[in-house]
């Protein structure tokens, strides 16, 4: 609990609800500061249970292990790599699900829209930019994430519903306190958690106990929950100058979001010769040329005739379907180019190099089986080494960077653009140090796949690791070297073995090349973002 206020007030609805004596030693503020399970506070309260310590009731502890058992869990925080920015955007709040929302495999996806008018009839356009979304949705195994009150979230959880999609519904009341808001959310959840049309995609939130920062409290709470919580963004269409720009804005340039996931449509050329028409079209194309400069990604959807004959059934079949969703390419967010090489970012960094001779995991027989079928020992350029690997959806790992035989793949975590800008031609190597081209892994992502820091030091310090430390093992580097120099200045990661894409998120993985037209080449076929360097 972020307040001494929130924790009296748990305290205070705890027991209306009968589930701590009126003379029990129940003592949410020294819960709050013990140690335990601290992402859920039910298991908070079963662990104090336990220990004979801060009593819950008989009653109490009934009520709260069957929320438990049931996979139900309340939270003060969202469980994200974003959860501080979550408190900006919406205040300090109690959040009440499922588990299954809060796992980091769940990927909640918002559509949001400014006005459309009528009917639709302001973007004609719009079923097929939801079809595509959902579509998308679908593809990635998402949930669609809905706010009542938003724009879209009417007909899209009809949609949603319709297709058979998974829809998480943000539910939030006009309680006064979190007290009241307890009594009732668990009286409710408690009354119905083993019936079988218990609900498990609502997600709960209770009245703010801290307000949220000044910048965000003036615009809609719907607008801030759709925006902030979800993992993807999907704008349809957005006013120039309005509320969703100013807040898809914010989150483009908070560092603590996931870059490229915020897509925002481009607007299709209208045969309209209407002077207001025309300028329409300049202020949304003017709106989405500065959200793409912030790191958004442009998305269109390509025509199709006789749309409506389809209806929504073919969202069952999307498994088999090609996509339907082109991503447009953008340039490195604004934020990444104000970043320092001293600063700490979200992502890890992984440059790709040219190749002469067998690749990573290729055999001598199978190159010189390719040399000779194209007629040349051909050196491969980074851009095609990147394609190779983003075709097989691997990094292989290798032996040649640790002073062990463990394979292993590197990565660092100073931020990108910093970091290119200081790229060198080491000519003892024959080769530049850094290359720009490569993927980008958000760092929570790669520690689930056992990414470590490397070990920086000199002899004596190698000969004192455990085996088990010394393949994350890196000198500093030749005597002599200024301090500036040393290979400490890489911030160097490891994952031992190979790197399998498949196995992380499909939102943590970007893909960055040099040039807008190689990026737009490369975003044709590659299953992630894909952003370019040059400026």
């Amino acid at each position: 609990m972020a307040t001494i206020q929130g924790c009296v007030e748990f305290d205070s609805g705890l027991r209306r609800l009968g589930w701590v004596d009126a003379d029990a030693a129940f003592d949410a503020i020294a819960i709050s500061n013990r140690d335990g399970p601290a992402e859920c506070w039910f298991q908070r309260w079963l662990a104090c249970g336990v220990t004979n310590q801060l009593w819950l009731n008989s009653h109490g502890h009934k009520c709260v292990q069957q929320l438990v058992s049931a996979g139900w869990t309340l939270r003060s925080n969202w469980p994200r790599s974003w959860g501080g920015s979550v408190s900006k955007w919406l205040g300090e709040r109690l959040f009440l699900g499922h588990a299954s929302l809060f796992s980091e495999t769940t990927h909640l996806h918002s559509l949001i829209s400014s006005r459309i008018g009528r009917h639709g009839s302001g973007q004609p356009d719009w079923p097929q930019w939801i079809d595509a979304a959902l579509r998308h949705v679908t593809q990635h195994q998402g949930h669609v994430f809905v706010a009542p009150g938003s724009t879209l979230a009417e007909m899209v959880g009809q949609f949603a519903n319709t297709a058979g999609l998974p829809l998480t519904t943000a539910c939030w009341t006009q309680h006064d306190d979190v007290r009241s808001w307890l009594v009732d959310v668990l009286t409710a959840t408690t009354e119905t958690v083993n019936q079988a049309h218990a609900t498990r995609e609502r997600l709960f939130l209770s009245p703010a106990f801290q307000p949220a920062d000044p910048q965000f409290s003036e615009f809609p709470l719907q607008d801030r929950i759709s925006i902030a919580l979800a993992d993807r963004v999907w704008s349809l269409s957005v006013r120039s100058g309005g509320t969703l720009e100013k807040l898809i804005t914010a989150r483009l340039d908070d560092l603590a979001f996931p870059t490229a996931s915020v897509f925002v449509t481009l607007p299709r050329a209208t045969k309209s010769r209407s002077p207001s028409s025309a300028d329409g079209s300049r202020r949304k194309l003017g709106c989405t040329q500065r959200l793409s400069e912030r790191g958004a990604v442009g998305w269109i959807v390509p025509p199709r005739s006789s749309y409506n004959e389809r209806s929504w059934q073919h969202c069952h079949a999307i498994a088999t379907a090609g996509a339907t969703v082109q991503q447009l390419t953008g340039p490195f967010p604004q934020a990444w180019r104000e970043l320092d090489a001293d600063d700490m970012w979200p992502y890890l960094v992984h440059c790709t190099r040219g190749t002469t001779g067998p690749l990573l995991g290729e055999s001598e027989a199978s190159y010189r089986q390719r040399a000779w079928s194209q007629g040349e020992a051909s050196v491969w350029h980074p851009l095609e080494t990147l394609k190779h690997i983003c075709h097989e959806g691997r990094l292989r790992g290798t032996a040649s960077i640790t002073r062990t035989t463990e394979r292993c793949v590197s990565f660092s975590d100073v931020p990108i653009v910093p970091l290119l800008k200081r790229r060198t031609f080491r000519s003892h190597l024959g080769r530049w140090d850094w290359e720009p081209y490569g993927l980008l892994f958000r760092r929570e992502a790669l520690q689930s796949a056992q990414a470590r820091e490397v070990i920086y030091g000199d002899e004596s310090d190698f000969e004192q690791l455990d085996s088990r430390d010394k393949p994350f093992f890196q000198p500093y580097g030749r005597k002599g070297e200024p301090a500036d120099q040393t290979w400490a200045q890489e911030r160097e990661w490891r994952v031992l073995g190979d790197v399998t894409f498949h196995w992380l998120p499909a939102d943590s993985v970007i893909v960055f090349v040099r040039t807008q037209m190689e990026a737009q080449q490369f975003a044709r076929y590659s299953p992630w973002p894909v952003l370019w360097s040059a400026k």
